[in-house]
């Protein structure tokens, strides 16, 4: 039984509420939870310090821009600008540093973007982030952020896969059990399947930003109530609600500290 579930049985709240608390909670720098981001073991060590902490997440952000600017660049020059799916979804967004690195590149490219998250402490940190992004005369009035659960958000409408060209879930899979995990892989390999449009247009995408099991073993990574999945434990209910082979590529590995996080790309067979 995970944290949040224990907290359902022990309160009697539902789970989106439990969610929001346990998340809130872990996202809240506090006396016992300084650095909410740096690895556990690394915090117990005590390597971990401000300004250490700041500079590692500084450089994650750079890579992660450097890694996926050239493919939304791709993405941008193949799309057909006429068909309805045309949109950007972040599948949860934690403290923000995907947001903060991704955000300028999606608004200059022309992409509607949405940032969907049940935490209100990650929801008021990408407010905090838009803000500064319109400092720096991004024109993120168009940016949309939603509080919610991500399965609860596809199934009221606010988050439309019809809509959507390309989903990014930064660090989200391993933070849901196993079951959560395959029905959310699921639904995106349904995702998948739908049809773009006719002539020039790039098909749906899903990025999966997650620290895999191969790269990052217990022995040697202590992680926080988090789950390194395995490729085939990804690849598998995708290709479920697929119905078929997906393209599973690696784009780039990340290094954040001494964890291993890997850029994943997830699209349909030409």
């Amino acid at each position: 039984m995970n944290l949040v579930h224990k907290l359902v049985l022990e309160t009697g709240i539902r789970l989106d509420q439990a969610l929001e608390v346990y998340w809130d909670n872990s996202l809240t720098p506090s006396k016992e939870n300084k650095y909410p981001l740096a690895p556990l073991d690394k915090v117990k060590s005590g390597e971990v310090n401000p300004r250490r902490y700041q500079r590692r997440n500084r450089s994650f952000k750079a890579d992660i821009k450097k890694c996926m600017k050239p493919e939304l660049v791709r993405i941008r020059a193949n799309m057909d600008i006429t068909a309805e799916a045309i949109g950007f979804e972040f599948l949860s967004a934690g403290l923000g540093r995907d947001v903060e690195a991704l955000v300028p590149t999606l608004v200059d490219l022309g992409f509607p973007v949405g940032v969907n998250d049940v935490s209100l402490v990650s929801c008021n940190h990408c407010y905090k982030i838009l803000e500064w992004c319109a400092k720096s005369k991004a024109q993120v009035n168009d940016v949309l952020v939603r509080q919610t659960e991500i399965e609860a958000g596809w199934r009221s409408g606010e988050i439309k896969d019809k809509t959507t060209l390309v989903y990014y879930l930064g660090q989200m899979l391993q933070n849901l059990d196993p079951d959560t995990k395959d029905r959310v892989a699921e639904h995106l390999g349904q995702f998948l399947r739908i049809p773009v449009g006719l002539g020039k247009s790039a098909g749906r995408v899903v990025y999966i930003l997650h620290l895999r099991g191969e790269d990052n073993p217990p022995d040697k990574v202590e992680l926080r109530n988090s789950t390194p999945y395995f490729d085939k434990e990804l690849r598998a209910p995708i290709e479920k609600g697929f119905g078929g082979p997906v393209v599973f590529e690696l784009v780039r590995k990340i290094n954040y500290w001494h964890q291993v996080y890997t850029l994943l790309r997830v699209t349909a067979p030409e």
